[in-house]
């Protein structure tokens, strides 16, 4: 929660008079140090109220008494020995280092420490950090404040009538809040009544009253501003919260929002701290869908979990967490976030891992249903995998290295969820392959590298060409053998000492090739398929061979002295290009190699093939930009199967991010009977100072012509505020929308928080 700019509007008053003048009742018997400023004369004089009483005067053009760091300055100070009451009139002045109170008058008692300020207006600090370098990060974080009377009228608890606060220092405030009355409680809260918010004096929202949290951790627990919306999807909406703040490690959020489609919707969020970085958080929602978009089939009340967990255990171990649950699909398509609403899955997953001893142990509990339109498509998972692996280690001196490792899991596999005829692949699988490796050359030109594995698997349930997965166990025993080989390297240094961008390049040219070979496995289409494992073919032969060009630069370093040369800096990859293919005897094996974006697709035909070209290509000229490409070529129908590429450009005044992919449509070849073509992109820019910046993203379909996703972000920050304008359309097919579109204006004051419009935003216009 935010600090309230009402902390320190009021601070205990050190009360003091002259060291001569009632020395018997010296109020300034606790100071370390006191002087007396611009004092023309001081007089006893009596009391008006009680004649028989005195009281002393002290005056002054104007005087002032400074005890330690506070002073108190006025035209005339008088003090009542028998009652402790202090009187300031006429230009008074309450100063310490991070406050300052101006009034016309001001009561005050020496003994009780309680007193009223009349006609005040004041200025103080706000907390002891800056603020926030974000979206509205240039503000200040000073207030200032004003009232009929500010009084003390407890230890920590103030009262003001009449008043108001702002955070803008200007003679007229950009925005300020008013209130009729209100109670201050430092480090505890700010309650206030009749408040409202004035912007250049113009009354912009009313509040009955507000109860507002301060303290000094920056957290404390109290109601967050709400905020305003509207769009086709959900009509005019409200949204309220209330943050409670648990501990210095743990709070809770709780939400209430109100939309005119969508009814009333309530939820949570719980987040915690720990120690040896375990953190979590969690989040609870449920809703009501839209009576117009509801399904007959679905109940119009819907239900959202989210959270994630990181927590360390005993013994070096840590758990992993991760868990996305939703009722109903059309309701993602209602959040603002792209990614959220763009979600096609519903998942969860726990991870445990740690060592035991030379050992690693990692088990994994995690499932997934994927959506087709609004109904679940299919549903995969391992409920749960166990692995123990031990990390290749030499033996004894040598260079040969062994490893090993063994997995005993569950696998879930199930097709066409809700309909009567789903297919279930689910079952038990084991698998272990111990490993040995060692190098065939250390070359500095060439490097081989030859390993051996054995791979055995165990299923518990099998396949028969009538029946379909039967519970018959069935066990594979595949041989593994490699070979890598890269090199002949060459290479070519080019000096470049009067080039400005290195003095010195590298060009490499890197062959290699790599060979692979399984022994045979005559029960494959007896084997229930649900991942790379299982659809790795026996008695095949496979080929790798590449070619890869390596540009190196050897970048100027920073000069050592002002006029002296640039030290030599370190080299880097500024660009490579790598084209590669890989050749299986037999056909079904490429369903096995996941280095192919296209792969799992190929030609009907049993005997051998070539997988498709592939083509990539990496540029990192400098720390703050990088590019990537990567196409496939089919080697069979010599045609362009898919490209995609994708970019950064990072700056202090810019950032952008582009993404972009294509599939092409070929006649005969499975899986591309349908061509595809996607642009995403994301830019922001910022001005010094972050004083006005804005952000613009997108989801375009070229090859439907569609726009997925857009929105467009401006914002502008001054030194007391901030205004910032959110307009966005996207696509909802799942609602029954052509599209979704949303204008909202968003005001940040400095100190408070943020409030969107409170007249609604423009959806739909």
């Amino acid at each position: 929660m935010p600090r309230s700019t009402l902390i320190i509007l009021l601070c205990p008053v050190v009360l003091f008079w002259p060291r001569h003048a009632v020395a018997q009742d010296n109020p300034f018997a606790s100071c370390k140090s006191v002087s007396v400023v611009n004092a023309l004369g001081q007089v006893f004089e009596p009391v008006p109220e009680r004649p028989d009483a005195l009281r002393a005067r002290l005056t002054g053009s104007p005087v002032t008494v400074i005890c330690d760091e506070t002073s108190v300055t006025a035209d005339v100070l008088t003090y009542e020995p028998d009652t402790g009451k202090i009187v300031a009139t006429g230009r008074v002045a309450f100063q310490q280092p991070s406050l300052v109170i101006y009034a016309q008058r001001a009561e005050l008692n020496r003994w009780t420490k309680l007193g009223t300020f009349y006609d005040a207006t004041g200025s103080a600090r706000i907390g002891d950090q800056p603020a926030q370098r974000d979206r509205f990060g240039t503000m200040e974080p000073d207030v200032t404040f004003h009232g009929e009377e500010i009084s003390r009228v407890g230890l920590t608890t103030y009262r003001i009538r009449g008043g108001g606060f702002s955070t803008c220092a200007q003679a007229t405030p950009r925005w300020q809040m008013t209130a009729a009355g209100g109670t201050i409680v430092l480090d505890k809260r700010v309650v206030m009544k009749n408040v409202v918010l004035r912007v250049k004096d113009v009354p912009l929202l009313y509040l009955p009253g507000i109860y507002y949290p301060i303290n000094k951790e920056d957290r404390a627990t109290g109601f967050l501003l709400p905020s305003y919306g509207n769009s086709l999807g959900l009509g005019s909406s409200l949204s309220n919260a209330f943050f409670w703040a648990i501990s210095r490690s743990q709070d809770a959020t709780f939400f209430h929002d109100w939309s005119s489609k969508g009814g009333q919707g309530i939820g949570s969020e719980y987040r915690y701290s720990g120690t040896a970085g375990s953190s979590g958080r969690g989040t609870f929602y449920t809703g009501s869908e839209p009576k117009l978009q509801a399904s007959a089939t679905s109940s119009p009340r819907y239900y959202q979990i989210d959270g994630n967990a990181n927590q360390a255990l005993p013994n070096n171990f840590r758990l992993f967490g991760r868990l996305n649950y939703f009722t109903n699909i059309r309701a993602q398509q209602r959040s603002q976030d792209v990614a959220d609403y763009s979600r096609r899955d519903r998942s969860f997953n726990a991870t445990l891992s740690g060592a035991v001893g030379a050992f690693r142990l990692l088990a994994v509990a995690e499932q997934a249903d994927y959506f087709y339109g609004s109904s679940p498509g299919q549903r995969t998972g391992r409920l749960p995998t166990v692995n123990l692996s031990l990390a290749p280690r030499p033996l004894g001196r040598s260079k040969v290295y062994v490893g090993a490792s063994s997995e005993v899991g569950y696998l879930v596999r199930q097709l066409g969820l809700g309909s009567p005829d789903a297919e279930d692949r689910s079952l038990w699988r084991f698998d272990a392959s111990p490993t040995i490796r060692a190098p065939l050359s250390t070359l500095p030109f060439l490097t081989a590298t030859g390993s051996a594995s054995w791979h055995v698997t165990h299923w518990l349930e099998s396949l028969d060409p009538v029946l379909g997965q039967v519970p018959v166990a069935l066990t594979r025993q595949l041989l593994d053998l490699q070979a890598q080989v890269v090199g002949p390297v060459f290479s070519r240094v080019f000096q470049t000492p009067e080039n400005g961008y290195a003095d010195r390049f590298k060009h490499l040219i890197e062959p290699g090739f790599g060979i692979q070979r399984t022994s045979a496995f005559d029960a494959f289409d007896r084997v229930v398929k649900n991942d790379y494992l299982d659809q790795q073919v026996g008695g095949t032969t496979n080929i790798n061979y590449r070619l890869t060009n390596r540009l190196l630069a050897r970048r100027h370093g920073a000069a050592p002295a002002p006029g002296a040369p640039a030290t030599p800096g370190v080299a880097r990859e500024i660009l490579s290009v790598d084209i590669g293919q890989t050749y299986y005897s037999q056909a079904q094996a490429a369903f096995a190699d996941p280095q192919y974006e296209s792969g799992g697709v190929v030609p009907s035909e049993s005997k051998g093939t070539f997988s498709p070209i592939q083509i990539t290509t990496l540029a990192r000229p400098s720390d703050v930009g990088s590019a990537r490409f990567q196409m496939e070529i089919d080697s069979k129908y010599k045609a362009l199967r898919s490209m995609n590429a994708s970019g950064t450009l990072e700056s202090a005044w810019a950032d952008l991010t582009m993404g972009w992919r294509k599939t092409q449509v070929i006649k005969g070849l499975p899986g591309f009977d349908v061509s595809s073509h996607f642009l995403n992109a994301l830019t922001a820019i910022r001005l010094p100072r972050n004083r006005i910046g804005g952000e613009y993203s997108l989801n375009y379909d070229v090859g439907q012509n569609v726009l997925n996703q857009q929105r467009i972000v401006a914002y502008y920050n001054s030194q007391c505020c901030g205004v910032a304008f959110d307009w966005q359309t996207r696509k909802t097919p799942l609602l029954g929308l052509p599209a979704d579109r949303q204008f909202n204006i968003s005001f940040t004051l400095a100190g408070i928080g943020s409030f969107s419009n409170p007249f609604g935003s423009f959806g739909g216009k």
